[in-house]
């Protein structure tokens, strides 16, 4: 058994359909400060090795301007850090062609994501202590993404 605990940060303006550029650009810039501080308190105190931080949207944005910004779409981008982590790495595939006549492009500019929740969560749930058997009932959609759509443990944390 495993003794995990979860916290949660939230920062809002992420909704940008006006003006993305600036905008974007602070918020990552928060962002990066943030992290930086927080890797240095847990290496400081030498914690890094037993956190994962994880970056969660409800929502993407789409590829096609709306005039000064971008609308609500599906699929995003998202890192995973942490001192366990193989860093380095990019999970999924990045569309083949961004035009509204590619594969994973719908109006809009709207991509249909490669990668699930369910994938990403999978070994993390694991880490937290779940046992594999009880994946499908905590990741219920799991089971839509098998084989292949799953990211395995070994492909996350270091050994």
């Amino acid at each position: 058994q495993r003794e995990r605990e979860a916290f949660f940060v939230s920062i809002s303006g992420w909704d940008m359909h006006n003006e993305v550029y600036n905008a974007l650009q602070y918020r990552l810039g928060q962002v990066n400060n943030a992290l930086k501080s927080f890797v240095a308190e847990m290496e400081a105190q030498a914690l890094w090795n037993d956190v994962v931080v994880l970056s969660a949207s409800d929502f993407g944005r789409t590829l096609t301007s709306n005039g000064r910004g971008s609308d609500h779409a599906w699929a995003g981008n998202h890192f995973i850090a942490g001192g366990a982590i193989k860093g380095g790495q990019i999970f999924g595939k990045y569309p083949a062609r961004l035009a509204e006549e590619g594969p994973q492009i719908l109006s809009r500019g709207r991509v249909i994501p490669e990668t699930s929740l369910e994938a990403v969560w999978s070994p993390l749930a694991l880490w937290f202590g779940v046992k594999r058997a009880d994946l499908n009932t905590v990741l219920p959609n799991r089971a839509n993404f098998l084989p292949d759509g799953i990211i395995e443990p070994e492909q996350l944390f270091k050994q």
